[in-house]
């Protein structure tokens, strides 16, 4: 018996998949920040957060785009490499975002504290000075 070779396409395509999903992940990531960050106004409302969601998909489309056509070119014994490369970029991307939320969820958490002291210095019913708010 011998051993069947795979083609090189079959190869190559996880790790080309892997790269072009990585990077989709962290343009996401960083297009959302830069687009919240510089070009989404302060006063914006609700309107905001899409915005720089908006921002955020522009990014993720081109990083995709640029990885795919930076695949392509790649010699077949860089792609395991750059792979892993792009790997570890999306699992610093993805812990960035849980940090901003943890922290986020603890700034509320302590602001929320504060507002309840607040009223219970003012001697009303939280219930009612809720309602007055």
């Amino acid at each position: 018996m011998t051993a069947q070779t795979s083609s090189p396409r079959r190869r190559r395509a996880p790790w080309i998949a892997l790269l072009v999903l990585c990077s989709f992940w962290i343009g996401l990531v960083a297009g959302t920040a830069i687009g919240a960050r510089f070009f989404v106004p302060a006063g914006s409302g609700l309107v905001g957060p899409a915005m720089a969601l908006g921002f955020g998909v522009m990014g993720a489309l081109a990083a995709a785009v640029v990885a795919g056509v930076l695949a392509r070119r790649l010699p077949p014994r860089s792609w395991r490499r750059s792979a892993m490369v792009a790997l570890l970029l999306a699992v610093l991307a993805a812990l960035a975002v849980g940090y901003g939320f943890v922290t986020q969820q603890a700034e509320r958490r302590a602001h929320a504290g504060l507002d309840a002291a607040k009223l219970q210095h003012s001697g009303l019913d939280p219930r009612c000075a809720a309602r007055l708010s």
